[in-house]
């Protein structure tokens, strides 16, 4: 009885260890493709620049996904966790902080008035 808890708590470390190498390297991966991504931009410094950015990453989301779909088995359950998926969803909410920021910036230039 004790062996085999011995093993399972063996294979388990080992397990652990691969998923932890792989995520490093898909959030290595994520990380390459938004500083890409931000490298090619230029900074956006209106809230229509940021909406049109938006727009442009959500229908780069939603093809990387179609095109998951399409070569990937179904059923699919839970999150679809590709490079460059979670480097769009890292690029739309780094897109909405600069939207917070630029909204609260102009709330704070019309109270000062």
């Amino acid at each position: 009885m004790e062996n085999s808890a011995q093993i399972e708590c063996l294979l388990h470390s080992q397990y652990r260890e691969q998923f932890e190498r792989e995520y490093e390297l898909l959030m290595a991966q994520k990380n390459a493709i938004v500083k890409k991504f931000w490298e090619e931009t230029e900074d956006p410094t209106t809230l229509e620049q940021i909406d049109a950015l938006w727009q442009e990453s959500i229908d780069r989301r939603e093809t990387l996904v179609q095109e998951y779909w399409h070569t990937h088995e179904k059923p699919i359950r839970g999150r679809i966790m590709t490079p460059e998926v979670l480097a769009e969803e890292e690029i739309q909410k780094q897109l909405f902080f600069m939207y917070c920021k630029i909204k609260r910036q102009s709330s704070e230039e019309k109270n000062k008035k």
